[in-house]
This record gives C-alpha cells, structure tokens and sequence, in this order.
C-alpha cells in the first residue's frame, strides 16, 4: 500500500497542473520534492505515508484544517488555505531543525481527531458525549478537544474532569445556537478560560490550550 502511494505521488509530479489536484495530494507531492533524498526521508515514510495508508484523503483534509488552527496560533485555518499553511509551518520547523517534530504533532494529534470524530474511546460516556459534540457539527470545537484529549493522554486531567469538560463543551454549543439564550462566552477561546478557572477550584491544573476564532 504505501508503495502504491509513493507511485501515485511520483505520477502527480508529471501533472502539469498541481491546481488540479486535491490539498492532500498537494501535500504529497510537496513533502516528496522537499524530503526525498534527505536524511529526514524516514519521517516522510513513517508518519506522513502511514497516515495516508491509514485515513482518507477527505479525513485527513478535515484533520489538517483543525490542526493547523492548532498550529496557527489558535487562528481558525480556511480550508482554501491549508496547502499554504502547511507549507509555511513545515518550512519554520525545518529551519529551526526540528522537523522531526511536525511529523510527531502530526501523527499524535491526527490520533485524538480520529478518536474524537469517531467516538472511539473505552468509555461509553465520554463517547455519547463526543457523538452530541459532532451532531452539533461545530467545527470550532475540534481544535479546542484535540488539546483536551492531549492532556486526558498525559493525566493532566482526569476522566471526571474529561466529561465535565465535554458536557461544558455541548452546553457551551447549546446556548451559542439558541437565539433565546444571552451568554456571556461567546468564543472557545473564553469558554477555556472559564473551563481553567473550574478546573482550578477542583485544585487540579491541567494545561488546557486557548483556540483563538477569527472574525
């Protein structure tokens, strides 16, 4: 499989036209003319490969949209400009000679999207409660509980805490989309804060990241 892939990158590089191609496969080929024949080829083969042999093109699309929000200093990332973004975070993680490191956040976040849109935890609960989060389809949200699922991972927080989060989360969705209700959060970026300020109380300090929403 992952020797069919690095044949259909080698015949999308014939393509006249890269516009032609979807994000994803901009990307291969990208990745391709800028690792080949280096000594960081490895990571190419055993992080971005293994996630195209993995996943769809269409998943990983979705996945790179809310990775590189993470990514982006919090900023929402446009779909349109994901292959741009890529690039320009790729090329800051080479020049400061941690490539190595791209491929490992990638690889270790695009693990927490699939458990998150897949409902794929042991814990039924926690799984009801992401299946609420994705019927909403808040795209928002994803880059926020990725970093959440991070610190679940580490121990930072615990199950209890993992589910108060959540249920937080879906009532937060809940009153962004009722006209009828006036809250006083109106972003992830406030509601995190206020998830920091419960999480202390409970004397526990789990590292929860801030995503930041362009307007």
């Amino acid at each position: 499989m992952e020797t069919d892939i690095i044949k259909n990158i080698q015949k999308l590089k014939n393509n006249n036209s890269l516009c032609t191609i979807n994000p994803v496969e901009q990307i291969d080929v990208f990745l391709y003319d800028n690792l080949n024949n280096t000594s960081n080829f490895s990571l190419f083969n055993n992080f971005w490969i293994k996630c195209r042999v993995e996943y769809s093109d269409s998943f990983i699309f979705d996945f790179l949209v809310n990775f590189l929000t993470i990514q982006n200093k919090g900023k929402i990332t446009n779909g349109v400009n994901v292959v741009k973004i890529f690039i320009f975070l790729f090329n800051q993680y080479k020049n400061k000679n941690i490539i190595d490191e791209f491929f490992i956040q990638i690889r270790k976040y695009i693990k927490y999207y699939n458990i998150i849109i897949n409902e794929k935890t042991k814990n039924e609960l926690i799984n009801s409660l992401l299946h609420k989060i994705n019927k909403s389809h808040n795209n928002e949200a994803y880059p926020y509980l990725m970093e959440v699922f991070e610190d679940y991972e580490y121990a930072r927080i615990n199950t209890e805490m993992l589910i108060e989060i959540l249920n937080t989360v879906i009532l937060f969705i809940e009153h962004r989309n009722d006209d009828n209700i006036n809250t006083i959060v109106k972003s992830f970026d406030e509601l995190s804060d206020e998830i920091n300020k419960m999480l202390l109380l409970k004397v526990l300090t789990p590292k929860i990241v801030k995503v930041k929403v362009e307007n």
